[in-house]
């Protein structure tokens, strides 16, 4: 073998006894011939506040769209919609005035924007569920307005449902206030309520066999 080939081999056996060496020690103590390097420190952020998922009406009872009403059987007239909220009796939220805590709704009969229609407004709903009924209103002043509807024209029922308050309302329009919420750094944002609606057909018919729409 040529005296290159000698040294070739002679250095790698070095290099290797060299590198078992390191290895044993580094296995009988830790730190031995080893740098130690500062480790950062990771942190995960803090994750902002989940916000404020959207209503939806799911179903609606009456189920017909166009119904034909007594007027004199005014008491006896149900109206209602499940809304389901995402959000539901989980949600943090200001207890009882936003996504937390309850259901609103404004129900009106032929809103013309602009008009200054009067919106009837029953008591909230608070949540139990994250599917929740909101009713028609029980007030007498709704069912005489119903008894009163004009039955030579169809006539509009609608109802509007919001997990914040409403805005006052101005003229027929629909408004709901927004949620403050604070983020992680200590600031503040504007998480916006949420609004779905369901209309139904009124045609009024004294003398129809049922009373029930």
């Amino acid at each position: 073998m040529s005296s290159t080939g000698n040294q070739a081999q002679s250095l790698c056996r070095a290099s290797s006894s060299r590198l078992a060496l390191i290895l044993l020690l580094g296995a009988g103590t830790p730190w031995a011939g080893a740098c130690v390097f500062p480790q950062d420190d990771h942190v995960i952020p803090e994750l902002p506040p989940r916000r404020n998922s959207r209503i939806r009406v799911v179903n609606q009872r009456p189920q017909s769209v166009l119904n034909s009403i007594d007027p004199r059987c005014a008491e006896d007239l149900r109206f209602e919609v499940d809304v389901e909220d995402d959000d539901g009796p989980d949600a943090l939220g200001d207890g009882g005035q936003g996504p937390s805590g309850s259901l609103f709704s404004r129900w009106f009969l032929d809103r013309v924007v602009g008009s200054g229609n009067q919106a009837y407004n029953p008591d909230p709903v608070p949540f139990v569920s994250k599917r929740l009924t909101m009713m028609s209103p029980a007030d007498l002043k709704f069912r005489k307005d119903l008894t009163d509807l004009d039955p030579n024209k169809l006539h509009r029922l609608e109802v509007f449902v919001a997990d914040t308050v409403f805005k006052e309302s101005i003229a027929g329009e629909i408004a709901v206030a927004d949620t403050q919420v604070r983020l992680p750094d200590n600031s503040i944002a504007v998480d916006p309520g949420t609004v779905d609606s369901f209309t139904w057909i009124l045609k009024i018919e004294p003398g129809v066999t049922s009373c029930a729409p």
